[in-house]
């Protein structure tokens, strides 16, 4: 790659957006509340020099597709909320630039998607890291000041990895798996084939899919797991013969896994987990229906504009963290469902523009894929992370905090890609309608030009005949 302003600055703008968003837990550590917000404000500033003219002045799009407008709305809801929670108000509003400004070219995608891939893998790494030197761990441990969640009192150091809980640790792995799983699929199906790329594809696929089964996290396990099924039966376009062929690979892929599990220590806590779902032994199931419940009821008493952008933590604290959060470990936390999250804050009006903004997204993306011209790969490739990296979002809003957490960050990701490859599409467009145009022109100056020859030919030839040749 040559080296530029601009390639620097697209490297440094997703060096910022990646690196916040995967290890926002350790930023939040080794920094103080300024350095964040420089940080955050970077990850703007350098897209926008990034995707500038040589004047560095941005050149916005004619048009601005739906979803967009319907983000922006929801933009003005977390800013309303940042007299609550400044930072996490200004966090979303940056994602949702991002993508607008991101969107209006594509030359950096290729770049930030290596980016993340590298900073993702180290979650990989690490999990494996602690799995084979678990007297390490105190390092982890002595940074952060306590025991990160998830890891049974550090007795299983590798399920949180470098994060500060198991869960963030997960996330992270299960993007890399999507991020890996959507180029394999694009290139060779679900088909094993051992080729050069493919082979290194499968084994890094095959490293993410343990590295996140270690973790033992439900959640992001299922979902991910089912972004990507879902992922390659949109992209054939729902037929039948490939649901049955994901049914039948998932199965055979549980019942590897569980013998496996029966002589894999760390694989066998994961269909513990699964077991006791909704037992006395697990109380994270009635924890969520607690969560759920209280939204609701706090939705009840403002229905149409809600209680109030980053209301529930507080409703939280007062209600249910005495009985949940004994031990105060956790300052801040927000419902587990982002829908029901939504709809108690902003409302019947907030819920709505929110699932209009991410439908619509949803169905432009598919749009896209479904009539794009194949030969277009490079197209072709974007459109379907962007797609699998939606659904991801829309499955994991169920049991996460996605609009609330770093995840989104990943989310105007794919909202950027769909915009940056609707932005290709028109340029492209534009340019054959010209060329096209030129091509019609030259046609109509040939011909002009040989009726000219024929004229001058036939005048000519009459001044010196008798003939006459019309």
């Amino acid at each position: 790659m040559k080296v530029t302003a601009k390639n620097i600055f697209t490297v440094l703008a997703f060096l910022f957006m990646f690196g916040y968003a995967s290890y926002s837990n350790i930023i939040a550590k080794a920094t103080n509340g300024l350095s964040r917000y420089i940080l955050l404000v970077g990850i703007l500033f350098f897209v926008v020099l990034a995707n500038s003219s040589r004047k560095f002045t941005l050149k916005l799009p004619s048009s601005v597709p739906p979803y967009m407008l319907l983000w922006f709305l929801m933009g003005l809801f977390a800013l309303a909320g940042i007299v609550r929670v400044r930072f996490g108000s200004l966090q979303i509003v940056i994602c949702i630039l991002f993508a607008f400004v991101a969107g209006t070219n594509d030359d950096w995608i290729e770049t930030a998607v290596k980016i993340a891939k590298f900073l993702l893998f180290v979650f990989v790494f690490f999990t494996f890291f602690f799995l084979l030197f678990p007297k390490t761990y105190k390092v982890v441990t002595h940074f952060y000041g306590f025991i990160p969640d998830g890891t049974a009192r550090g007795a299983f150091p590798y399920r949180a990895g470098i994060a500060s809980h198991y869960s963030i640790n997960a996330l992270n792995i299960s993007l890399l798996l999507i991020f890996v799983a959507v180029k394999y699929i694009l290139d060779n199906g679900i088909t094993l084939k051992f080729k050069k790329g493919s082979t290194f594809d499968l084994v890094l696929m095959g490293m993410t899919f343990f590295a996140l089964l270690m973790t033992a996290k439900r959640g992001v396990l299922v979902w991910s797991i089912l972004a990507v099924g879902i992922f390659y039966i949109l992209l054939n376009k729902g037929n039948v013969g490939n649901i049955i062929k994901v049914i039948i690979i998932a199965l055979i892929l549980l019942g590897i896994l569980i013998l496996l599990s029966e002589n894999i220590a760390v694989l066998s806590k994961v269909f513990e987990r699964f077991r006791v779902v909704g037992t006395s032994e697990d109380n994270s199931a009635a924890q969520r229906l607690a969560m759920w419940k209280l939204a609701l009821r706090y939705f009840k008493k403002s229905p149409i504009f809600g209680t109030g952008f980053w209301t529930y933590r507080g409703f939280y604290n007062t209600n249910l963290s005495a009985i949940y959060d004994k031990n105060g470990q956790h300052g801040s936390i927000d419902a587990h469902n982002v829908y029901i999250q939504v709809l108690c804050e902003t409302g019947i009006i907030g819920l709505t523009i929110y699932l209009l903004a991410i439908g619509f997204l949803l169905y432009r993306t598919i749009t896209l894929l479904w009539t794009l011209d194949r030969n277009e790969s490079r197209l072709q490739g974007i459109i379907s992370l962007s797609l699998a990296l939606q659904i991801f979002y829309i499955l994991y809003s169920f049991s996460g905090n996605c609009f609330y957490d770093m995840t989104f960050f990943y989310y105007s990701f794919s909202m950027a890609l769909t915009y940056a490859a609707e932005n290709r599409i028109r340029k492209n467009r534009m340019q054959y309608s010209r060329q096209s145009e030129e091509v019609q022109q030259n046609v109509r100056e040939v011909y002009y030009d040989e009726e000219e020859v024929v004229e001058t030919v036939r005048e000519t030839y009459n001044e010196n005949s008798n003939v006459n040749l019309s």
